[in-house]
């Protein structure tokens, strides 16, 4: 039983995701749906729409067989390490032959030239990048200065789906990887887009409509409608008006108390404080501390460092050691009888219940280990994550700040294959 692995938000799942779930089926010719999902806080910094049971949810309902969820460290992170996170988790599976991404490009062969031909210049572009941004000009900008001299990459790195694509291929190829690269070619509404195309809407697009209270049916498959509504029925989907009074709360110190967290630097936190004062939003206070070598995108996630409190030292022992463990967050029948089939492949430990995680990491890695703690410190980041989601939803129980520990790995039947 051969499986392709996938690389996903799901945020939420949509008719996009559905087609790319199917073409890489087919172009893999795979017959399991291996997908590793960030959690709470996602790649450009931001709350997910939805919590990381729904939106497994979601996606078993539209066909993918096991989700995996790519802890906290990895998935709030630049291109790089999200990427590096991923394969690391996809290899570590085991019997997953492929890795099947969408691109702008579609296209394979560009694609590996491009991170090829970057992996060796790497040293290169990172010092004329740092050089030119000390003349003022913007990170992007001065990143695409340094790229100059390789053929074709300022084109292929102008979209967002060609820049994940390109820096899981540098990650296939820096661990020596055997998984095979695929790509296929994205179709529909862009990353960003707002408006819809036919049936297809970005993500990006979806939660657009949704703040607008506009139906979103019709970009939603059929098979996953029913979890989208009954999360919404709830109020178990993000207010993102309730990140602004705690991040407040995490600015009203002084500069100094930030100086530990993951990324703060060069004056960060002397700015964030200063303007915390006089912002009234979110955007007001990105938009006041923004320069130019911050994308927005990486401001977004320094302020979810300070959120989670995320130390530079515990995110760098975290990073350098990569994933310890992978956490079952889903799985049909199908791909519960492929983790069975391929359990002594597997290279980390598979945890599907939280509360009696301790033990098996104890017996995998050895009770007093380094990597016992980390894998244990990590679990606790990712408890941390869940408990200040939770505070981020339209509505919430004490029980769902600890749901870690109570909710149970989603399981369905085989039916959302070939569900519309």
């Amino acid at each position: 039983m051969t499986a392709v692995g996938l690389i996903a938000e799901y945020n939420p799942f949509h008719n996009g995701h559905r087609h790319h779930l199917q073409e890489c089926l087919k172009v893999s010719g795979a017959g399991v749906a291996v997908a590793v999902m960030s959690g709470h806080f996602l790649q450009r910094g931001m709350p997910a729409m939805l919590d990381k049971w729904v939106r497994t949810k979601m996606a078993l309902a539209a066909g993918v067989d096991v989700v995996l969820e790519l802890p906290v460290v990895w998935a709030c992170n630049s291109a790089p390490h999200f990427a590096d996170g991923a394969v690391a988790l996809l290899e570590a599976c085991g019997g997953v032959e492929s890795l099947c991404f969408g691109s702008e490009s579609g296209e394979l062969a560009p694609l590996q030239e491009c991170a090829a031909l970057l992996n060796a210049s790497a040293g290169r572009i990172a010092q004329e990048t740092g050089q030119a941004l000390r003349t003022g000009i913007s990170y992007p900008v001065a990143r695409a200065a340094a790229m100059q001299e390789i053929p074709g990459a300022a084109e292929l790195l102008a979209t967002p789906n060609n820049i994940l694509g390109i820096n899981y291929l540098q990650a296939l190829a820096a661990r020596s990887s055997s998984l095979r690269p695929l790509t296929i070619p994205r179709i529909g509404a862009g990353y960003h887009d707002c408006i819809p195309h036919g049936e297809i809407a970005s993500a990006t697009g979806i939660r657009s409509l949704y703040s607008r209270g506009e139906d979103l049916s019709p970009f939603i498959p059929l098979a996953v409608l029913p979890h989208l509504q009954a999360a919404l029925q709830a109020g178990k989907v993000l207010d993102l008006s309730r990140l602004f009074p705690l991040l407040m709360s995490k600015l009203s110190d002084e500069p100094a108390a930030l100086a530990a967290i993951y990324q703060v630097e060069d004056g960060i936190a002397e700015r964030l404080c200063q303007q915390a004062r006089f912002v009234h939003n979110l955007a007001g206070l990105i938009d006041s501390v923004k320069v130019r070598h911050l994308t927005v995108s990486r401001l977004q996630r320094i302020l979810s460092y300070i959120l989670l409190n995320l130390t530079t030292e515990e995110v760098q022992a975290q990073l350098a050691g990569g994933p310890p463990y992978l956490r079952l967050l889903g799985a049909t029948a199908r791909g519960e009888h492929f983790l069975a089939s391929t359990r002594k492949k597997r290279t980390l430990p598979l945890l599907a219940n939280l509360s009696r995680s301790a033990p098996q990491l104890k017996k995998f890695y050895g009770a007093e280990s380094l990597e016992c703690q980390r894998a244990m410190a990590l679990l606790r980041l990712e408890v941390r994550a869940t408990r200040l989601y939770t505070l981020l939803l339209a509505h919430w129980s004490g029980k769902d700040r600890n749901q870690d520990y109570f909710e149970a790995v989603c399981r369905v039947g085989d039916e959302g294959r070939g569900g519309s």
